[in-house]
């Protein structure tokens, strides 16, 4: 309930601020926290502004390269691609997937996240391949991460069946998007949004050879939406 969160993240703020001694880095972690809840409750700006506070603090407390700061970049960066702004979005997590490959356990998911963070602007750009290659490397992190859940597994799978589509390997893509289309089932069962994601994105895979099945998809991810 992001609603809820922000309420009492402002009110623990509010303390922080009004009270004496409080660490930097505590005042920064309320600030972080806050700035995720408004970005969850789609409040890009609101989430900026509170983000890059907890950014500065950050970094003053605990240097840039530390994974604390590293993570409010990452949080920074989606705020800006939310709101449009794909250039200042790329170079934020651009710089954060090059500190956290220097400065992370080389098998962390962080890095994975970055990376597909870096594939989804891409993406938005229309730049397929840079995006499906990012996307590639990240779904292999997760396959050969045994402790990954399937929920992460098949949106990774979904999102390079996008790619794939998009760069004309059809084939490909169809087999992609058929596994992420069984574990979103399986895991979260056929009225979850995630899975009708997976229909709208086979619907437009099948759009110019099997235009009444790929109708026939569409509707159903549309049931789910309503």
């Amino acid at each position: 309930d992001y609603a809820q969160a922000c309420l009492q993240l402002r009110a623990a703020l509010a303390i922080c601020q009004q009270g004496e001694n409080v660490p930097p880095s505590v005042t920064a972690t309320c600030l972080h926290a806050l700035g995720q809840s408004l970005l969850g409750l789609g409040c890009f700006r609101d989430a900026q502004l509170h983000l890059e506070l907890a950014l500065r603090l950050r970094i003053q407390a605990l240097g840039p390269t530390h994974a604390g700061s590293l993570s409010t970049l990452f949080c920074l960066g989606l705020t800006h691609h939310r709101q449009g702004q794909l250039w200042r979005a790329s170079q934020m997590q651009r710089r954060c997937l090059r500190l956290r490959q220097q400065q992370l356990d080389p098998t962390s998911p962080d890095i994975t996240a970055s990376m597909q963070a870096l594939a989804q602007i891409h993406f938005a750009r229309d730049e397929f391949f840079e995006a499906s290659q990012l996307h590639q490397q990240a779904l292999q992190r997760i396959l050969a991460n045994r402790q990954s859940a399937p929920m992460h597994r098949a949106a990774a799978l979904n999102a390079v069946g996008q790619c794939l589509h998009r760069l004309g390997l059809d084939a490909d893509a169809h087999r992609q998007l058929r596994r992420a289309r069984v574990l979103f089932s399986i895991h979260l069962g056929e009225r979850h949004p995630d899975t009708a994601s997976v229909w709208l994105n086979l619907a437009e895979l099948h759009l110019q050879k099997r235009p009444a099945y790929a109708l026939a998809l569409a509707r159903k991810a549309h049931t789910v939406f309503k």
